[in-house]
This record gives C-alpha cells, structure tokens and sequence, in this order.
C-alpha cells in the first residue's frame, strides 16, 4: 500500500471505495493477526478520540452490542499502520454491525462483520491518521437494504450531518466517538468537527 493512500477491503457482502486516494480493493486473504501487545500510540490520537484513548490504557472495553467475535486484520496492514490489535474496542450501534476500531501509530482502521454472515459478511477499512484526525474516515458498505456509512469523529462531536442523495440532511448521533447511519441510496457529505475543533465537510466515498 502507498503511504498515505487508504486502504478498503471487502469480504463478500460489503462494498466499498477510494476516500482522498485512488481505489484500493484487494481481498483480506492473508495471514490474520487478531490479538497482540499493547502498542504505544500518538499523542494527538489519544488526546482527540476518547474510545482510543481507554484503548491505549490496554482497559478491556467492549460494549453491548457487537457480540462476533473479532475477525483480525491482516499481517501486512498490521505492520504497514503499526495497529494496536490487542485490545480493540468494540462498538455499539443502531443497525447492529459487529464493529471494531483498531488504531495504530501511522494509520487506523475498521473492521466489521453482519452477525449471521459468518466470514464471508465482513470487511475492513483504514487510512492514515492525519484523515481520522480530519474528520474524514467514513467507509460504507451495501447492500440489498441500503448504504451503510461507519464514520469516525473527533471529540466535541455529539452528532453529525449526513447529507442524503436527494439532498436533504439529517442529524446522526455519535457515540463512543463513531457515527453510524444507513439510507436507501446513500450519502454524499458528512459535516462535524475535526481534531482542532474546526467545522468541516467531507465527500463521503461512494456517495451518488
């Protein structure tokens, strides 16, 4: 993977795209790693994600809700990044998703499955941190029911705005420092605050 680019990954049920870089689609095929030591990680993440944060203290937190058990990343992703995979928390949310956050000292990354899909009903994605300190890490995934989009905001978020495809906007509640919403034909832009407290918008990928 190029520094810098993203990289988005998808096990059969999921889709996904390029964020501020060319497409990256590869199959997570490779060795998975799925548990490790604890890792040191960079000061301004700690400081801007409270869900990192209680990450960094090696805490076990897994909230009610996602009940899967985590899939891994790849061995490749886990060096390339440098992710903190021994304790990554796991993330509650409305559609149900089983959702984890893996961070790490260069890039950070998520990664979910659909209970009942078994393997093939997951995927993945990360970028570099200086993204998920922007504001500007939101993957989506698709499906038969609609577009998912899985977004990451810094502190001092309580909600985001999602733009719609046809236009319209709606208020997201954030939780635990991620954002989770679902629309029949997607979204286009995610506004909320970046790490410095700045108001911004992004381009979410995929958007119509």
């Amino acid at each position: 993977m190029a520094s810098g680019g993203s990289s988005r990954s998808d096990r059969g049920g999921s889709r996904s795209a390029g964020l501020h870089s060319p497409i990256v689609r590869r199959a997570w095929r490779h060795r998975w790693v799925v548990s490790g030591r604890p890792r040191p990680l960079p000061t301004a993440l700690v400081r801007s994600f409270r869900v990192i944060r209680r990450t960094s203290r090696a805490r076990a937190w897994s909230p009610a809700g996602p009940a899967g058990r985590f899939p891994g990343v790849p061995v490749d992703l886990v060096s390339g990044w440098g992710l903190a995979v021994g304790d990554p928390p796991a993330i509650a949310n409305s559609i149900g998703l089983n959702l984890w956050l893996v961070p790490g000292n260069s890039g950070t990354c998520f990664a979910w499955t659909k209970p009942g899909a078994k393997f093939a009903g997951g995927g993945g994605d990360c970028v570099p941190n200086r993204l998920a300190l922007a504001g500007a890490f939101s993957p989506i995934m698709g499906g038969l029911d609609g577009v998912t989009v899985i977004g990451l905001a810094p502190n001092g978020n309580k909600t985001v705005t999602l733009t719609l495809a046809d236009g319209s906007s709606e208020s997201v509640p954030v939780s635990h420092n991620v954002y989770v919403a679902k629309a029949p034909h997607g979204f286009k832009t995610v506004t909320l605050k970046d790490a410095t407290g700045t108001l911004g918008s992004h381009r979410v990928p995929d958007g119509p």
